[in-house]
């Protein structure tokens, strides 16, 4: 509430200066205060207000704004605010500044707002330098001057505002307004955190995780998350549990992960209902319950949360927790590119260009993989790059399909060296290249490309862009069938039917063929493996 922010201010100032008299009316208003009496200290304030004492129309005005004790009257409380300011209190002068800002009992008016900011800044109130200096910041009611900004934050945190301490870390950790220094940005977290304000606690421990301006210490970020997740900062509790997931800095505990990730969402944090629905889809620290993650999922888009929407969008797409609905899925993943969760927009481009739960656009499909790639997902490069090499919803354009394919590879887009890999290998807008090629293959390989192992496995086989090694083949192979890839199967098969590479064995040739027919083969290589399975049956 408004009014504890003022109170506790003047309570602060309190105890740094003796009151000249034990008795004056400001005093006795204090002591009806701090014995509950909120009625009387309104009337000794009003009473000491009237003959002149600024502090008391400041505390006053903060009782008739937000405060217990009297009818609720914020135009009143401006009124005094505005009897205080002329009284030259800087308390009161901030908060007159404030009701202008926000409309309460006056009509807002930011430019008046700043004024009196300026006003109580100057009569040494650090609340009204750090008020100001938001307004500077934002660019609200004046032209945005973040040097300006940190100026003003630098005044009221040196003035004990707390909160000037935490935005003016911000400036520095980000060079905005000021040059960077991480350094100096977790000495303003950890003077701010001391007194109390719980984001720095949480921006320091980020910087702790980071090992950003202070040596790397996980487990103090852990310490100080908590204290901010103690302190109602909900973010911070998303960021403990996922130290509490990966068991960094703490112990490995998905359960006790949970019960932070749920403290944050109750609180509403978005981050945590996400981080919370990710365990029970997995049943990771709780009972697995793709229903429950779903709810969690659409509770984070409904605010907005972008990779909450993500999430859910795939469980529509899967039908985990939830029917399967690609139109459904395709409504979700725009809002979530929308919010910039780029590979959103890639899978939303996949949905266009199969014509999934949407008419199919490959124009569309075309704009969201750009979409996808500007925003670093390498998918999204290497699925536009397909398109410009085949040219599909946009001009041909092989050239421009290997520098998609580049970006994907460089991302660690598997697909992408595959398909960079199959340039080469075939000479396909660029120079024949199959040693290239082959390093290529098998970068794809290692990234989880299955097919790619296959097609390196062929190279060893045949001795193409380096000596021939069926034992090598024999070895990619089997790493392309473990991917289930059809072709490796039937390659491998092939191997243990001819004893080339591995010992011939006519029991693994046909697991492998079998195998083969397992995982939907097309038409050809379906007829070739089962006239294998013929033969060496009939033998």
């Amino acid at each position: 509430m408004k009014w504890l922010r003022w109170i506790l201010a003047a309570m602060l100032a309190a105890l740094c200066v003796a009151p000249a008299y034990a008795d004056t009316p400001f005093e006795t208003g204090q002591a009806a205060f701090d014995r509950e009496d909120y009625a009387q200290a309104a009337k000794i304030w009003t009473s000491a207000c009237e003959s002149g004492d600024g502090r008391a129309c400041a505390r006053a005005g903060d009782l008739y704004t937000d405060g217990p004790g009297v009818e609720e009257d914020d135009k009143r409380g401006a009124e005094l605010y505005r009897r205080g300011c002329v009284l030259k209190d800087g308390g009161a002068c901030a908060a007159l500044g404030y009701s202008y800002q926000k409309g309460e009992g006056l009509d807002t008016d930011l430019a008046k707002a700043a004024q009196f900011y300026v006003q109580a800044c100057d009569l040494g109130n650090a609340t009204g330098c750090y008020d100001l200096g938001l307004l500077y910041d934002s660019g609200k009611g004046m032209a945005k001057d973040q040097a300006r900004a940190a100026a003003l934050y630098r005044k009221g945190c040196d003035g004990g505002e707390e909160s000037a301490c935490y935005s003016l870390g911000q400036l520095y950790q980000d060079g905005t307004g000021v040059a960077a220094d991480p350094k100096r940005a977790a000495g303003l977290y950890r003077k701010a955190c001391d007194f109390g304000e719980f984001s720095a606690c949480s921006s320091l421990a980020y910087l702790y995780e980071l090992g950003t301006g202070v040596t790397k210490d996980v487990s103090r970020a852990a310490e100080l998350y908590e204290i901010a997740c103690d302190g109602r900062e909900y973010s911070a509790c998303s960021n403990l549990g996922s130290l509490y997931v990966d068991g960094s800095g703490v112990d490995k505990d998905a359960g006790r992960a949970a019960r932070f990730y749920r403290r944050g969402c109750d609180g509403g944090s978005m981050g945590s209902c996400v981080g919370l629905a990710i365990l029970y889809e997995d049943g990771t620290g709780v009972s697995k319950d793709p229903a429950r993650a779903a709810a969690l999922y659409r509770r984070a888009c409904d605010k907005d949360y972008a990779l909450g929407c993500y999430n859910l969008a795939l469980l529509y797409r899967s039908g985990r927790g939830v029917e399967k609905d690609n139109a459904r899925a395709a409504k979700l993943y725009r809002k979530a590119c929308s919010g910039d969760e780029f590979v959103a927009c890639t899978n939303l481009g996949v949905l266009y260009e199969g014509g999934l739960g949407v008419d199919k656009d490959l124009a569309m499909a075309a704009k969201l993989y750009r979409q996808g790639c500007d925003g670093k997902n390498p998918l999204g490069c290497v699925n536009l790059g397909s398109l410009y090499e085949e040219g599909r919803g946009v001009d041909k354009d092989v050239a421009r399909a290997r520098t998609l394919y580049v970006e994907g590879c460089d991302g660690g887009e598997a697909l992408g060296c595959h398909n960079l890999a199959v340039l080469y290998d075939n000479g396909t807008g660029v120079a024949e290249d199959n040693a290239k090629a082959l390093t290529l293959y098998l970068k794809a390989c290692t990234g989880g490309e299955a097919l790619a192992c296959n097609n390196a496995a062929v190279m060893y086989d045949e001795g193409e862009g380096v000596k021939e090694d069926n034992t090598r083949a024999a070895s990619l192979f089997r790493e392309a069938c473990e991917g289930d890839n059809a072709l490796g199967c039937s390659n491998l098969a092939a191997l243990y039917e001819d004893g080339e590479g591995v010992e011939k064995d006519k029991d693994k040739a046909l697991k492998f063929y079998r195998k083969t027919l397992t995982l939907d083969p097309e038409d050809a290589l379906r007829t070739k493996t089962v006239a294998a399975i013929e033969r060496l049956t009939a033998t």
